[in-house]
């Protein structure tokens, strides 16, 4: 099983496809991500569920498993397959293993995967699954008022994370990265993640309309059309303020275009 990227000729919208040994689309596969495409999701998100998919399907293919007929001792063995380096029980390997958190991440594919094919008479997926109530949580579900002290399903196999605390820059970690910067625009990526917190997406997403000196308001607006494939986490818009400085700083950036003159960093 292999991961192609594909591109649309007539949008030239970017997406991936998985192809079997006779380099031949995988039907299921196929028709869950050109939904995922029809619905919005990014070329990133379409791209990790699709290795994490084609991985799938290899390991069906070596346990001649079909995938409308997987059991959940299936989907447990598909685990260990996963956090085993090779494929051979004998040799040991010494690649690192895959963590909890990719498990997971895997898991999560699979399962969009199975949900996508109830809606196609795909029966297999309601064994992989739990009904759990969610009285008491403070996450509520999308439509949670329509389905309101009903159970929700869950997929029923997950693997327990390792809590890993994010590391942090400290202040000088961040004022050495900056005094590193040789161009305006290095300058004022950097100061932007440091002082707001945005993701790389929506900094890499900002345009000039985005700003505003007078206040110092820079605004989040999610786009799929942005020339370097920059994409928002969140479809929601949103507004951040920085310092002075640092909007009339962008501003240059964005409006001279690339790299602009050598920074200084103040």
């Amino acid at each position: 099983m292999r991961v192609h990227k594909v591109i649309d000729p007539v949008t030239g919208q970017t997406s991936w496809t998985v192809v079997g040994p006779d380099h031949l689309p995988v039907d299921p596969v196929e028709s869950f991500l050109v939904y995922l495409v029809a619905i919005g999701r990014s070329p990133n998100t379409v791209r990790t569920y699709a290795y994490a998919l084609a991985q799938y399907m290899r390991f069906l293919e070596g346990s001649r498993l079909r995938w409308r007929e997987v059991r959940l001792e299936d989907l447990a063995a598909f685990v260990t397959w996963l956090r085993r380096p090779v494929d051979d029980h004998v040799v040991v390997s010494l690649k690192d293993r895959r963590s909890a958190n990719t498990v997971n991440k895997t898991l999560a594919a699979v399962s969009a995967f199975y949900d996508y094919h109830v809606i196609n008479g795909c029966e297999v997926a309601e064994q992989l699954t739990v009904w759990r109530d969610i009285a008491g949580k403070r996450y509520k579900p999308f439509l949670h008022h329509v389905s309101k002290g009903r159970p929700v399903r869950r997929r029923a196999l997950k693997v327990q994370p390792t809590d890993r605390l994010p590391q942090v820059l400290q202040p000088d970690q961040v004022a050495a990265i900056l005094a590193a910067c040789r161009r305006r625009r290095d300058l004022f990526l950097f100061a932007l993640l440091f002082e707001t917190g945005m993701r790389i997406g929506q900094a890499l997403g900002l345009r000039h309309e985005d700003m505003t000196t007078w206040d110092g308001t820079v605004r989040i607006v999610p786009r799929d059309d942005n020339a370097n494939g920059a994409r928002a986490k969140t479809r929601l818009s949103a507004a951040t303020f920085v310092e002075d400085g640092d909007v009339t700083l962008g501003e240059d950036v964005i409006g001279c275009g690339q790299g602009c003159a050598p920074a200084v960093a103040g």
